[in-house]
């Protein structure tokens, strides 16, 4: 999947993508996943930018957060992405306005 929705280049994260997980798999097909790294650099910058499930490409179709884990860390998406969004509020306050 190359067309996805991205914060725009200057509004990515710039720090170091190590220890950033990448990869995830879905138990319930066996595959496994890259993220490709302007989503990355989006999602770390604006937790809020994505809903709550990614593209499986062993299914090759979109499933729930909750189904999927980092191959790195076996941490579940939804529990990834919640502690993200929790950090952004406590940082900023509130969720970033909509363009």
């Amino acid at each position: 999947m190359k067309d996805h929705i991205t914060e725009k280049p200057e509004d990515r994260y710039e720090g170091s993508m190590q220890g950033i997980p990448q990869v995830y798999f879905h138990p319930k097909c066996g595959g496994g996943t890259g993220m490709p790294e302007e989503i990355i650099r989006s999602y770390l910058a604006n937790p809020f930018l994505y809903g709550g499930g990614s593209f499986c490409c062993g299914c090759n179709d979109y499933v729930e957060y909750k189904e999927l884990f980092w191959t790195d860390t076996e941490e579940c998406l939804d529990d990834y992405f919640e502690g993200l969004k929790a950090e952004y509020l406590r940082i900023h306050g509130e969720p970033p306005s909509s363009p």
